[in-house]
């Protein structure tokens, strides 16, 4: 009788995590009737004000504004422009050259096509920034993505409605089906899908090939082969699916070329690990897969099924044990990385579906710190989620939370 009552009370966890999930997304993450809610203006005094794409989405154009009282103090100073690749930040401008140049002014224009050969510019950032005479820049407010990426969107269907509240995280399909539910989390164990393939084997025999932004990736073929049985069964029944996206083994433990998708400071034998977005190598494996996945379960013709929503790691604001980077991170440092990476994959989603929804991952412990060494609560992360986001331009994104039995 008591195996019987455990069991009964894990169904009803699992079935509450999934319903308080998608409850406390439903008015953050709901898109407009015509796509996605964007900002296209940073409302910031001094730098880069917007960066957005023309309605053929074939342009890129950067404005920026200063205020009278900084041209008045720096009349005859130049003002730089960078452009930021995916993983690099404002702290790597003296190894980077700017793209424009101008005097300081109280408003400025620069503007580029969006893709030069193979390369694109719809993940970078722009920032401004003055030189000092020791040759260092300083850059001048927060830098700015593109703020409208769901102008490259093909035309689509609305995102879909669900049958019921109803839904289920777990890896069986089965399981989800015979419960009824309308919603349905499934994994994705980032390391189980992106491949290094040997020398000795033609990369095409086990793998999926994926050429972005002039490299070419590799997916594991079994992993998607998996992945999208059980996306295509449950949308073919009308069960809305969730990816959530996970690193599961730590970066010492991966193959030499991934080990830049975690922090090296972590832990040994945490739950999961936090990605280590401001690393380049790892930025650009992990726009990579979410633009490769965002593509393959939005196609029009369904060929492998649908799903609009990614939720970006799980419990994000412990970094000890369900994110793990390290107990002696700089929290501020620790939130505004999270916020990239979420960035990355809303722009990756939205640029392919226009009412695609992105969802951060927070813990049970609304006020109170984490039990663990290193965390905050989950409002104080999502004041300072919501801070970072707003200093470069706010989106339409959700919250997603795990309500789980305290003895599952």
């Amino acid at each position: 009788m008591k195996n019987r009552l455990r069991n009964i009370t894990a169904v009803m966890a699992l079935l509450l995590l999934c319903l308080l999930l998608l409850a406390s997304c439903s008015s953050a993450g709901k898109p407009s009737e015509t796509g996605t809610i964007s900002l296209t203006e940073v409302a910031q005094a001094d730098g880069v004000r917007s960066v957005t794409l023309n309605s053929r989405g074939t342009k890129l154009t950067v404005r920026s504004t200063l205020s009278s009282g900084f041209v008045e103090n720096n009349s005859r100073t130049t003002v730089y422009l960078f452009e930021l690749p995916p993983g690099v930040g404002a702290d790597s401008l003296p190894g980077l050259e700017p793209v424009y140049s101008f005097r300081a002014s109280t408003k400025s224009t620069w503007s580029a096509p969006l893709a030069e050969g193979s390369l694109t510019r719809l993940y970078c950032s722009y920032v401004l920034a003055t030189k000092g005479d020791d040759g260092s820049y300083t850059p001048i407010g927060a830098p700015v993505p593109v703020l409208n990426p769901e102008v490259l969107a093909p035309g689509g269907q609305a995102f879909p409605e669900a049958m019921s509240i109803k839904g289920l995280a777990a890896d069986s399909v089965a399981d989800i089906l015979s419960l009824g539910t309308s919603h349905a989390l499934l994994d994705v164990a980032i390391e189980d899908f992106i491949a290094i393939p040997r020398p000795a084997e033609p990369a095409s025999l086990n793998t999926t090939d994926y050429v972005f932004n002039g490299i070419t990736y590799h997916f594991n073929d079994a992993s998607l082969r998996e992945l999208d049985r059980k996306v295509k069964t449950l949308s073919a029944e009308s069960v809305i699916v969730y990816l959530r996206f996970i690193l599961n083994t730590h970066p010492a433990s991966l193959a030499d070329k991934l080990s830049c998708l975690g922090f090296a400071d972590a832990p040994e034998g945490a739950r999961h690990y936090a990605v280590n977005i401001n690393n380049e190598d790892c930025a650009g494996y992990m726009a990579a897969l979410f633009e490769f996945l965002a593509k393959r379960y939005t196609r029009s013709d369904r060929a492998f099924g649908f799903c609009g929503a990614f939720i970006i790691g799980h419990d994000v604001n412990d970094w000890s044990v369900s994110n793990a980077a390290g107990g002696d991170i700089d929290p501020q440092a620790y939130v505004a990385s999270y916020a990239r990476l979420v960035r990355l994959a809303r722009i990756a989603l939205v640029s392919n579906y226009a009412h695609g929804r992105v969802y951060i991952s927070l813990g049970r412990n609304w006020n109170t710190p984490a039990d663990s060494p290193g965390g905050m609560s989950s409002s104080a992360f999502l004041a300072s989620f919501n801070a970072t986001n707003t200093a470069s331009g706010d989106y339409n994104w959700g919250v997603a939370v795990s309500a789980e039995a305290l003895d599952p």
